[in-house]
């Protein structure tokens, strides 16, 4: 029993230790939980975090695929590896998994934001400023959605309301330099498009 007890005590080390970039004590309390039960999906969650910060993805994805098998509703693994899955290139993928995170949870604004990324690499330009829209009716004032949804309006040659999103971005966080250049991209495919 004294095991059992035991597990919040090295999840929530395990945790902690992720948080505060601690990779070594992150590893070393995840192995410790995943000793004391390897059948957790909590356990597998944590270990495929703590290898996903340290950048092994096969690792991250085998946890993450373990912890979902024993809990195929856990938002945090789906949204992870979909982030994964969209970090490796793996964009269908991405697409599929953050798909089901929403069928889960309609509301998780993280799950979106990485749906409407990879429907932008994807290009599905469409697809990827429906769901920027949904999200700047909670977040209009987070530059990052701001840019991605003008990604996508770029992406449908909607050149002026690109502008226009970027215009408001630049007057969220003036100055800039990324926003500038992505401005001025915009209007070099503006030029471009009136040249053909």
């Amino acid at each position: 029993m004294a095991s059992a007890d035991n597990l919040p005590k090295r999840l929530q080390e395990a945790v902690t230790a992720l948080n505060n970039g601690d990779m070594a004590r992150a590893m070393a309390a995840a192995s410790a939980a995943m000793a004391l039960d390897p059948e957790n999906a909590d356990c597998h969650l944590i270990m495929a975090s703590v290898h996903h910060n340290k950048g092994n993805e096969a690792q991250a994805e085998h946890h993450y695929i373990e912890s979902l098998t024993l809990n195929p509703k856990q938002p945090r693994a789906l949204i992870n590896l979909g982030m994964l899955k969209l970090n490796t290139g793996h964009v269908d993928a991405a697409i599929t998994t953050l798909k089901t995170v929403l069928e889960i949870d309609a509301g998780s604004h993280e799950a979106r934001h990485l749906l409407a990324r990879a429907y932008g690499m994807a290009g599905k330009f469409n697809l990827s400023a429906q769901e920027f829209e949904r999200l700047l009716k909670t977040s209009g004032k987070n530059v990052e959605i701001i840019q991605g949804y003008a990604k996508a309006l770029t992406g449908l040659k909607k050149y002026d309301e690109a502008l226009k999103a970027l215009k408001r971005a630049d007057a969220l966080n003036p100055g800039h330099p990324m926003i500038a250049n992505e401005i001025a991209q915009v209007r070099a495919a503006m030029g471009q498009e009136k040249l053909s």
